[in-house]
């Protein structure tokens, strides 16, 4: 090791062991609730950006949304037989999700069945969408992050913070529920 070498390593050995040894307690830069303020007052502007983003979606597409007592808005696509499912029945389904610009999150699952029990599903929405389509019928709707995957999103094709659209397609119900 050369002379130069050796001194600045010698310098920053010691520079850290000053640092790691010493006494002072350092202030955080800012208080717990000054911190805590500060979130709640940038989770009120994002849940204003995302409520105007929806909101503005329902209006430029001049169909026929309805607000949902939850919050959310959906509107029927296409008529089913009237049956429809009710809290712990099993249903069966097409789930496709897509972004408010109609871009496919999930394309290869466009004809997948899928199984839930109404009521018992991860994804709020679904548990309340669920019960508005009746067999043979489809709806569509507007989720916001908050009824859907969360504000980090699904970390594949949902990004965060950002609302989505589901269309359901509800296939057959078994009232007979989960055993």
């Amino acid at each position: 090791m050369s002379l130069k070498t050796g001194v600045l390593t010698g310098i920053l050995f010691a520079g850290l062991m000053v640092g790691c040894n010493s006494n002072k307690k350092k202030q955080p830069a800012y208080s717990q609730q000054e911190v805590q303020e500060a979130l709640l007052a940038y989770n009120k502007r994002l849940a204003e950006h995302i409520k105007a983003e929806i909101e503005a979606f329902v209006q430029a597409s001049q169909d026929s949304f309805q607000r949902a007592e939850e919050g959310y808005y959906f509107r029927t696509v296409g008529q089913g037989n009237g049956i429809y499912p009710q809290e712990n029945d099993r249903v069966y389904c097409r789930v496709v999700f897509s972004m408010l610009d109609g871009t496919l999150c999930y394309p290869e699952k466009t004809e997948k069945i899928e199984e839930f029990v109404v009521g018992k599903n991860t994804l709020t929405i679904l548990n309340h969408a669920l019960k508005k389509v009746d067999v043979g019928g489809e709806i569509q709707a507007v989720v916001s992050p908050y009824m859907g995957f969360g504000l980090n999103g699904d970390g594949k094709n949902i990004p965060p913070a950002r609302a989505f659209l589901v269309n359901i397609s509800l296939l057959k119900v078994n009232s007979e529920g989960i055993k």
